[in-house]
């Protein structure tokens, strides 16, 4: 049985502590041939809304919450096993409702580094990058729309530094390094508990990304073919599925 589911233009220096993504797109063994769950680390603006119309189109079991865009598994018995690396309890969990796939965008509950391994010997992780100052304009575009205009009376340096209007702090979304805070353990949903980064945070973080079994790029050419054949749907239906609006609606500033 699958269930279906159904703040703002001031020139400023971009975020640097960011992992390497041109090579980062990393495809580990058949996903035919696999039987673990796949917990899917969301971040926000970065296709999570393309993966899940995929993962709904096709075999596998999926989580559904009305209201929501997205299968996000809000149990806090997963999301407390997922954020120790208990990757038994993560799949116990999964097997029991049951899920084929748990995807995760507050990524306040994403494990630190560390555990990682724990976490992958039970489950598959996935996941996608876009490119950090796309998405992040993604992502201030659309707070912009939630506030209300903010960016007539804010300044995007405003927004970096989460003042103001910030809707995306839902999803512990942190500025600046969204992607090193999420995938080091290190984000909260806070605005003021911001942890500060170092290299050392972004050796961490590049470690972490090689640990995924499934990498996708927003911006590759195949990427909702790839992600398709993960969810398990035919070439060519993966292929008449096109990217979600959302990834391209919130795109007036592009330099």
């Amino acid at each position: 049985k699958k269930n279906i589911d159904k703040m703002c233009g001031v020139p400023v220096q971009r975020p640097i502590a960011t992992p390497t993504i041109e090579a980062a797109e990393v495809m580990r063994g058949s996903v035919f041939a696999e039987t673990k769950p796949l917990v899917y680390l969301h971040f926000h603006k970065a296709g999570g809304s393309t993966a899940c119309a995929l993962m709904r189109a096709g075999p596998l079991n999926t989580n559904n919450h009305l209201g929501m865009n997205n299968m996000n598994c809000l149990d806090n018995v997963f999301l407390q096993a997922l954020r120790a690396g208990d990757g038994a309890g993560v799949a116990q969990y999964m097997r029991g409702v049951p899920l084929d796939v748990c995807f995760v965008e507050d990524v306040r509950w994403w494990p630190a580094p560390t555990n990682l391994p724990t976490l992958k010997q039970h489950v598959r992780i996935a996941t996608t990058l876009r490119e950090p100052w796309a998405r992040l304009l993604s992502n201030y575009e659309k707070d912009v729309t939630k506030c209300s205009g903010c960016n007539y009376i804010s300044s995007l340096e405003n927004y970096m530094a989460m003042q103001g209007c910030y809707p995306s702090i839902r999803w512990s979304v942190q500025l600046p390094d969204f992607y090193v805070r999420s995938l080091t353990g290190k984000a909260t949903n806070s605005k003021n508990d911001v942890a500060s980064l170092n290299s050392f945070d972004l050796d961490a973080a590049q470690w972490a990304i090689t640990m995924f079994d499934h990498v996708f790029v927003l911006e590759n050419a195949e990427f909702t073919e790839r992600i398709g054949a993960l969810a398990q749907l035919p070439k060519l239906k993966s292929k008449r599925l096109a990217m979600h609006y959302s990834n391209n609606k919130y795109s007036a500033f592009k330099n």
